[in-house]
């Protein structure tokens, strides 16, 4: 038998070793090459940074949630003291005289205000209201001048504060 130069004598074992690669790769559809495996490595640095940002967006999303009820109590317990105040006028347009300085309580939908009203004080025919409201734990304290005429009793706001 007469060899061509291009020709090759191969093995039966190493026959079966291709004929054996040749039917896994059909059957699993699998190709072997040094490409997939370098693709490996970046989809899993991928997956990594896509992972990474998702927890941040979600992380930050439940600070901003925090902040924001915080922020929706506390304007609770502001008009909760507004309310308290308004009591006090009511109080004081019926009665020009109308002074607590013990304080007396009043239950508002989401909260209770203390109220003291303090009469001629800082000067006389003034009144002074502080209101500390309370609403869901926050609390907020407000302090408003009333000017009260001698002889009407007419009403008019000389100042409104918020006290820390």
């Amino acid at each position: 038998m007469i060899r061509s130069p291009k020709s090759e004598v191969r093995s039966p074992k190493s026959e079966i070793k291709r004929v054996a690669l040749g039917i896994r790769n059909l059957i699993f559809g699998l190709r072997y090459s040094r490409r997939g495996m370098a693709a490996l490595p970046a989809l899993l640095a991928l997956s990594g940074i896509v992972l990474t940002a998702s927890l941040g967006m979600a992380v930050s999303s439940q600070v901003s949630q925090y902040l924001s009820s915080g922020s929706t109590r506390s304007t609770q317990a502001l008009y909760v003291a507004q309310a308290g105040l308004n009591d006090a006028l009511w109080r004081l347009a019926r009665n020009k005289n109308y002074e607590n300085l013990t304080g007396y309580n009043l239950a508002v939908s989401s909260g209770t205000a203390n109220i003291v009203v303090d009469r001629d004080e800082p000067v006389a025919n003034q009144t002074t209201v502080t209101v500390t409201a309370t609403s869901d734990n926050r609390t907020r304290k407000i302090q408003a001048v009333i000017n009260v005429t001698a002889v009407v009793g007419a009403l008019s706001q000389a100042s409104w504060t918020e006290i820390d």
